[in-house]
């Protein structure tokens, strides 16, 4: 195989990866879309401000600010399950955030 194939089949390889991601992306927000104006309480719900920051971030936006952060052990369990239903490439900086969540929550017992 010649050093041109080999490029271009490299090129292939990713951009067929990039294709993969950004399906998974679309597909989460249409789901998420489907449940815009509504926004189910208890053990299912995963929108929110809170989680709707961690997403936005998660997507490349800036970081959620303090306003933007859960009030509650409820806010913070829909951005659990928000990061659960995410896409696996968009989980590790969805993490990040979630510590940041679980940190603040915990200075607020604290303090």
């Amino acid at each position: 195989m010649s050093v041109e194939s080999c490029i271009t089949h490299h090129i292939c390889d990713c951009l067929a990866a990039e294709l993969l991601r950004l399906r998974a992306e679309v597909a989460y927000l249409r789901a998420r879309a489907k449940q815009a104006g509504y926004c189910p309480l208890g053990s299912e719900r995963d929108v929110g401000r809170s989680a709707n920051a961690m997403l936005e971030y998660a997507l490349g936006g800036t970081e959620p600010t303090e306003e933007q952060y859960p009030l509650d052990g409820d806010d913070l369990a829909a951005c659990v399950r928000a990061r659960d239903h995410a896409p696996e490439h968009l989980q590790a900086r969805m993490d990040r955030i979630l510590e940041l969540y679980r940190r603040h929550l915990e200075r607020g017992r604290i303090g």
